[in-house]
């Protein structure tokens, strides 16, 4: 779960490199990777291991690095990850680490991928350390590998934070307590090497902590290697405890201390990590051992970490709860909406006229809405990682389709609902290629000709408006040509002409099955083709499709999302003794209607006149067999709802206001009905349907 989470920031590292060539970057990358092979390590996972060890070889060879290799080596990583999550073997890396090594040409690289990874009883070292060590209390052992995890964790939060803000005080205090906790507990238990490895870590990290450095530079590099080593030790030591072995101590260990200590030392420290970053220095400080200069030189970083602390970012700890039970905590939380909102309007306790009771109910009101609204917080997470998917997406089909494109996102912070992140993928997927493919132009003098900047631009966009979460896909490409579509909508019987037809129910028309006005139709995409998935996709995510397209300039799609899947936004309508909810999204207004707009063809099919358009009127009681309804449309309401760009009108009793609803599925007992989303439990203890909109004005139409 850790590492997939990490494979987005992998793949936005290497295409930033790719763009502007940022050192940072390939830092940011390497620094991901090295910790990805350490906890590779630590779980005994080998091909992993071994495919980092190999990319940071091929990265440290001096050579000029091809992006597409770092590329394919995320894809074998994020594979292996998989493939460990399905419980079965990673495939094994030697066919690319052998295509590493001869693009890197490093003859070292090969000894070092062929040499064993896994912890071995080291030979006879010119350091003093203990080879094997015998574990006297294995229960107490057993403990400290669990308790150590948790330091690993926090430790991990902590020094991602310094990397962004080094003079953190808390941050570096958090760490400090990490490495200072297991070095006393592996002392304790006379496990030397961790004992060792955590001292001389946790004596640079004073250092820090004091003022006396700056947390950048090769300090940075050393703390993240003693951390990994550390896991690696603790992992083994694991091992040994459930096997009833030895500790042996990994060969690497010795190199790792040695680095630790150099830059503890100042021998090998570079200039970057006594050079405080707000100074404006003209050339860099040799490097020096630890002395009264160094500590005058790092005395403005203390100063900054108390502003930091002042007014900068709280450390925050975080916790990973599985899935279920936070799902099964906003059923929970629904319930006790409902059970609070039949308390409250219970006819009994109205009638008691009491004010105390009165303000107990309301507080009681408040404090569920807070805890609902809470719930729903914790399923959301930002649409970022989705999005970093769509980046690369990007550059690899622009290569092949040979256009040049920039990407371009906005509002990558905005947080959607986790149970849909999955679901929206598809439809993205879909869509970027077709703009990419069919939406730019092929040729760049044929946009320079147009007055356009010869590079093709492709946003990404999300964004809240209107209670909703909206995310646009825009190109400045050629735009969709309406008469073609026209042409094509004649053509295969959808419709008899385009006279009165809206822009935007000309342009959904591409979401029909094999609908794509491409005299073309390419291996990556035809304007249309797939595009019905992405329409049945987005209506199962309770969304809808908006376009905006000008021929010549470019084209827009909107995807507009609700909030969240758990609660719906509607309002609440009566048909005869009966509730329905209609989801807001889906309405236009609602009207109190005359006879002058009411018409009947053929006698059978009504319709109104609404805003200069003719549209179809539905009796929501004779869909589904209603009595003791109005009839009379004059004496109802009729709601104007949308779908996909086709209006109707719904006739219903009264609205009764809008209300959120806890959604609730039918049941098994019941089954899938056609033209019901849901349903809910209503303030008075009785069932209320929550209406879709499409499959109503399927069954309406059939």
């Amino acid at each position: 779960e850790q590492q997939e989470s990490v494979f987005p920031d992998l793949e936005g590292a290497i295409l930033g490199y790719e763009k502007d060539g940022n050192a940072e970057s390939l830092n940011s990358f390497k620094r991901m990777l090295h910790t990805m092979k350490g906890e590779a390590g630590v779980m005994g996972i080998v091909a992993v291991e071994k495919m980092c060890h190999a990319v940071e070889d091929y990265i440290l060879s001096g050579k000029e690095i091809q992006v597409d290799l770092l590329l394919e080596a995320k894809d074998w990583l994020e594979r292996a990850v998989s493939s460990c999550k399905n419980g079965t073997e990673p495939e094994n890396p030697a066919k690319f680490i052998e295509k590493l090594i001869s693009n890197s040409g490093s003859a070292s690289a090969v000894a070092e991928v062929a040499a064993p990874v896994a912890p071995v009883a080291p030979p006879v070292m010119e350091q003093q350390h203990v080879t094997a060590i015998n574990i006297s209390d294995a229960e107490m052992a057993r403990d400290f590998v669990n308790e150590a995890q948790e330091h690993f964790d926090s430790a991990d939060d902590n020094l991602l934070t310094l990397e962004h803000d080094p003079n953190n005080k808390d941050a570096i205090a958090t760490v400090f307590r990490a490495f200072h906790t297991i070095k006393g507990v592996s002392s304790f238990l006379g496990i030397t090497p961790i004992t060792d490895l955590g001292h001389v870590a946790e004596t640079l990290l004073d250092e820090v902590r004091k003022g006396k450095r700056v947390f950048g530079g090769n300090v940075v590099d050393v703390t993240f290697a003693g951390l990994d080593m550390l896991k690696m030790l603790v992992g083994d030591l694991g091992t040994a405890v459930r096997s009833g072995t030895p500790l042996y101590v990994r060969r690497e260990y010795p190199a790792v201390l040695a680095r630790v200590k150099a830059v503890v030392s100042g021998i090998s420290e570079p200039a970057e990590a006594v050079v405080v970053k707000q100074a404006p220095v003209a050339k860099p400080v040799a490097p020096v051992k630890q002395s009264e200069d160094v500590h005058e030189e790092a005395r403005p970083a203390a100063e900054g970490e108390q502003r930091a602390a002042a007014g900068g970012v709280e450390v925050r700890q975080a916790m990973k709860v599985d899935a279920e039970k936070i799902d099964l905590l906003l059923d929970t939380i629904g319930e006790l909406v409902i059970a609070e909102s039949i308390v409250a309007q219970d006819k009994e306790i109205v009638a008691l006229q009491s004010q105390r009771l009165d303000k107990n109910i309301s507080h009681l009101t408040k404090i569920t809405r807070m805890l609902q609204d809470l719930g729903m917080s914790m399923r959301l997470v930002p649409i970022d990682a989705t999005f970093r998917k769509m980046a690369r997406l990007v550059r690899d089909l622009s290569k092949k389709v040979n256009k040049e494109v920039e990407f371009i996102t906005e509002g990558s912070e905005t947080e959607i609902d986790k149970g849909m992140v999955e679901k929206l993928a598809d439809p993205l997927v879909h869509m970027i290629r077709n703009s990419l493919d069919h939406g730019i132009e092929a040729e760049k003098s044929t946009r320079i000709a147009a007055g356009k900047d010869p590079i093709g631009h492709i946003t990404l966009r999300a964004y809240h408006k209107g209670g909703s979460i909206h995310i646009d896909i825009q190109d400045d490409g050629r735009g969709l040509d309406k008469e073609a579509i026209i042409a094509k909508g004649i053509e295969r019987g959808l419709i008899n002409s385009g006279d009165g037809m809206s822009d935007q129910q000309v342009f959904m028309m591409i979401f029909g099955a094999g609908f794509s006005t491409a005299k073309v139709v390419t291996e990556v995409s035809g304007r249309g083709v797939g595009m019905d998935v992405v329409r049945r996709n987005i209506e199962t995510l309770r969304g809808n499709i908006l376009i905006k397209s000008e021929k010549g300039v470019g084209t827009t799609f909107t995807i507009v999302l609700p909030l969240t899947m758990a609660i719906i936004d509607g309002i609440l309508a009566r048909v005869g003794t009966e509730m329905y909810i209609i989801p807001t999204m889906s309405i236009v207004e609602s009207i109190k209607p005359t006879s002058e707009i009411i018409s009947t063809i053929n006698e059978k099919s009504e319709m109104i006149m609404f805003r200069n358009s003719i549209l179809p009127l539905f009796r929501l009681y004779r869909l589904f067999g209603l009595e003791n309804a109005i009839e009379d449309p004059c004496k109802g309401i009729l709601v104007i709802v949308e779908d996909s760009g086709k209006q109707v009108a719904i006739l219903v009793d009264e609205l009764l206001g809008q209300q959120q609803t806890v959604i609730k599925n039918l049941g098994e007992g019941v089954g899938t009905v056609q033209g019901v989303a849901g349903a809910s439990i209503m303030a008075n203890g009785q069932p209320g349907l929550i209406l879709d909109i499409s499959g109503m004005i399927k069954m309406a139409v059939s």
